[in-house]
Parts: structure tokens; C-alpha cells; sequence
């Protein structure tokens, strides 16, 4: 499954928004140093999503994360 996903830094809470079912804007509280905004990242997608532990990200682009989901499997999308 492939997602678009605008990533906000420095929120003060995490939180997704649903634009539709491919795009989401995800606020983190970790700035973008050692790559601590990507594990948060990854964290709030896998608790969105339900999505078991085996859950990968692989970024294809930097200015709007595109973000393939890899797992085993994934709950379906939350409405």
C-alpha cells in the first residue's frame, strides 16, 4: 500500500488528519534531527493503521513524504 503523507514538525500533539483514503498530514512533536521524526512517524502510523509490529517505511520523496507500508497485515482503513 502506498500513502502520501505530509508530515508537520514540532506540533504540540501527535495527530493524524485524513484528507481522503491515500492522503494524510501527520503532526509530530520531534524536530527532524537523527531521524527521531521518522521513528515517530512510524509509530503513529502503526497505531493508526492497527498494523501488527512487522510494519516498514520506505520514503520516496522528502518534500511530501510518500510513504509504502509494508506488513503482513494491515486493519483495514479507519473511516
Amino acid at each position: 500500500m502506498i500513502i502520501s503523507v505530509r508530515v508537520k514538525l514540532g506540533s504540540c500533539k501527535e495527530k493524524i488528519i485524513r484528507i481522503d483514503v491515500l492522503h494524510y498530514i501527520v503532526h509530530v512533536k520531534e524536530l527532524a534531527r537523527e531521524g527521531k521524526a521518522n521513528l515517530v512517524l512510524l509509530k503513529v502510523l502503526k497505531k493508526y493503521f492497527k498494523a501488527d509490529h512487522n510494519v516498514r517505511l520506505k520514503f520516496l520523496t522528502n518534500l511530501f513524504k510518500s510513504c509504502r507500508i509494508y506488513s503482513e497485515r494491515i486493519a483495514s482503513f479507519p473511516i
